[in-house]
């Protein structure tokens, strides 16, 4: 078994520089992996840290900035082109779900019968929440 490890793809804030991308990070174990924002170039960052983009299962968006939200929409037509098939869950507020589905509706990833199923997930804001994964008025 591999050792678990996270790595930052990204540590500027909203304007880049030639040497560092929006703030993003990638946590990596047992052959999954989840990334914390979604800045541009997510896809070749993660291959540049060596980690498998299609060992993807979750995304999360901690807020709807967009050098947080913008890579989005192209990080799910990349996996696309690559022949994905397993689900995608992108995590974030309740009140992010919206915003984000509109986002990838507007570049014509979300319910295509071409692609893989992308499940927007809401977390509450608390001490302690949890992923529900479960039913959600918001959710398809």
């Amino acid at each position: 078994m591999s050792a678990a490890r996270v790595a930052f793809l990204g540590t500027s804030a909203a304007l880049t520089s030639a040497a560092r991308d929006n703030t993003s990070l990638v946590f990596e174990a047992a052959g999954t992996a989840v990334l914390v924002d979604c800045g541009g170039g997510a896809l070749n960052r993660l291959r540049r840290l060596g980690v498998d983009p299609l060992a993807l299962t979750h995304v999360v968006v901690t807020h709807v900035h967009v050098d947080h939200a913008y890579g989005l929409p192209s990080l799910v037509r990349q996996l696309m082109l690559q022949g994905r098939h397993t689900p995608l869950t992108i995590v974030c507020r309740p009140e992010h779900v919206e915003p984000l589905r509109t986002l990838l509706t507007a570049f014509r990833v979300w319910a295509r019968p071409d692609g893989f199923p992308l499940r927007l997930v809401p977390v509450e804001l608390a001490v302690g929440a949890g992923v529900n994964e479960g039913p959600h008025p918001l959710l398809p």
